[in-house]
């Protein structure tokens, strides 16, 4: 090989090792250009953070607590070297804006302090979120986050969620009964929803609006449609309110292809008046073949401060036996109308339930209406019959 070509060569191979050098350097630029404008997402941005530059954000809120539907102060304190500034505040609840506000100014070589009102509706945790960029948005020079939850003057609240009966034939109708108590300085409307969880099918939901007054209880019953599911199923009751979940309270019921039952009679009318008691005798009858156990004689459809059952509870009956309870009833005043009844008992693998109307009419008052009219009649016909007596004597003595 001749000392020519021998250059040549060498030459040709410094050529390649310059060219691969040159093509790993545009790859690495390239990667890098890709690393620094991929956005969170995977998409390319022309956006850039800037470094180096003096600017800051000083965010702040008052008061230290704020309250649900009260004015809060929300400030963005801001220092820049930059000629011209692009200043926005958002403030976000899961995931939702709940205010916006943008401020573009020139701020070079001095401090300027930005103030809104903002009035959160929600007791939810919430996040202010200030941005300060360059005028056109494509330079971030500084951002701040804060988080802030509002509380209320309305509860706390307590709940409980009854089951009448913890076992239902599959697809029908569960009788429940939910308790709240507002311990709160103020009474307000709460959104009460009701869930059950279903396997196979969407879930049962049930929703209202009810007024809690301040330092009250509040009963109210509810019959609500099943899963028509032969299983376990949880029930779910939670008080809403401000849009969030201020307290909730959970249970469960089974429903069943096949329930015992318990033989009873009772009226299809149960006729009484405001302002008096009434006594029902249920004779419960087990025509099973086999024990029926924890039997909890039911009524569904009154306030329970309404009556009470005695007794309460029946630990065991056995087969083609009897066991009595007595229903009394104890009927308030401002209470006439019609009130269609669920009265039976329920138990370990056994329901048993019957409709009966009970007719409150407002004829105690109208007896006390009655009795006072009868006073006065008595007082009046006893003062005609003094001064008849009196005119007698006087007229015989002239006599």
């Amino acid at each position: 090989m001749t000392m020519r070509s021998a250059h040549r060569k060498a030459k040709r191979i410094m050529d390649s090792e310059k060219s691969i050098i040159l093509f790993l350097l545009l790859v690495l630029a390239a990667l890098t250009i890709y690393k620094f404008n991929l956005s969170p997402t995977g998409e390319m941005s022309y956006f850039m953070t800037a470094t180096g530059v003096n600017t800051s954000i000083d965010l702040s809120y008052s008061p230290e607590e704020p309250r649900v539907l009260q004015k809060m102060e929300v400030k963005a304190v801001v220092k820049s070297e930059r000629r011209e500034n692009f200043l926005e505040i958002v403030v976000t609840e899961n995931g939702r804006t709940n205010k916006y506000q943008e401020y573009q100014f020139p701020l070079e070589g001095g401090g300027n302090t930005f103030i809104f009102d903002y009035a959160p509706t929600s007791i939810n945790k919430q996040t202010i979120v200030a941005n300060l960029y360059n005028y056109n948005k494509t330079v971030l020079y500084d951002s701040k986050m804060i988080d802030f939850k509002a509380e209320s003057d309305i509860g706390p609240f307590d709940i409980e969620v009854n089951p009448l009966t913890n076992f239902v034939p599959k697809g029908k109708e569960l009788p429940l009964t939910v308790k709240m108590k507002n311990f709160g300085l103020k009474g307000t409307d709460v959104n009460l929803i009701i869930f059950i969880d279903c396997l196979y099918k969407a879930d049962i939901e049930q929703s209202s609006v009810i007024f809690i007054n301040t330092s009250a209880e509040l009963e109210k019953d509810y019959l609500l449609p099943t899963c028509d599911e032969v299983d376990q199923h949880r029930i779910r009751a939670s008080v809403i309110v401000y849009g969030a979940e201020y307290v909730s309270a959970s249970t469960q019921y089974y429903e069943k292809e096949n329930l015992a039952s318990l033989d009873f009679l009772v009226p299809n009318i149960i006729a009484t008046v405001e302002r008096s008691t009434h006594k029902l005798n249920i004779l419960f009858n087990n025509k099973n073949g086999i024990d029926a156990k924890n039997i909890k004689p039911i009524v569904f459809g009154i306030p329970s401060s309404w009556f009470t059952i005695t007794p309460s509870f029946i630990p065991e009956i056995k087969p083609d036996d009897f066991s009595v309870a007595i229903i009394d009833f104890n009927i308030p005043k401002n209470s006439r109308g019609s009130y269609m009844l669920m009265v039976g008992a329920s138990g370990d693998n056994l329901f048993s339930q019957k409709i009966v109307e009970l007719k409150v009419d407002g004829a105690a008052a109208a007896a006390k209406t009655v009795e006072s009219a009868d006073l006065k009649s008595i007082i009046i016909i006893s003062a005609m019959l003094a001064i008849g007596i009196l005119i007698f004597f006087i007229w015989k003595k002239r006599k």
